[in-house]
């Protein structure tokens, strides 16, 4: 995050990680256009994977990249398997439920993954 940009805003626009009083650049910030992805949404799981055609993103020269892992409230688990990943082009985006997936398209999703000639763009 940008240095003085609060780390947690919800949809909102409630702080959850700083007061507006400890982010040096809250006009700025607020200012900020907001966006809206108003393409198709796939999800994608074991009932699904068969019957999706995935090529759209073996193709895509770029690929929005987020995961989230699934929450633990055992405080002696530091960390948990990415449970979802998405994928997203300008048009499309795909949600992969990957704790629900063959290993095939764990396969096809860890090939798109390495390929050098896509870029993943993502927010950390």
């Amino acid at each position: 995050y940008p240095e003085g940009f609060p780390r947690y805003v919800n949809a909102s626009g409630v702080w959850a990680g700083a007061r507006r009083d400890q982010v040096s650049n809250y006009t700025a910030f607020i200012s900020m256009p907001l966006m809206q992805f108003s393409g198709e949404v796939v999800v994608v799981n074991n009932r699904t994977e068969k019957r999706l055609d995935l090529s759209w993103l073996e193709e895509a020269p770029v690929l929005g990249f987020d995961i989230e892992t699934a929450h633990s409230w055992n405080l002696s688990r530091h960390s948990q398997p990415p449970a979802i990943l998405q994928l997203a082009t300008c048009e499309r985006a795909a949600v992969f439920q990957l704790l629900q997936m063959s290993p095939s398209i764990r396969h096809r999703i860890q090939t798109i993954l390495e390929n050098e000639n896509v870029i993943k763009v993502g927010v950390g």
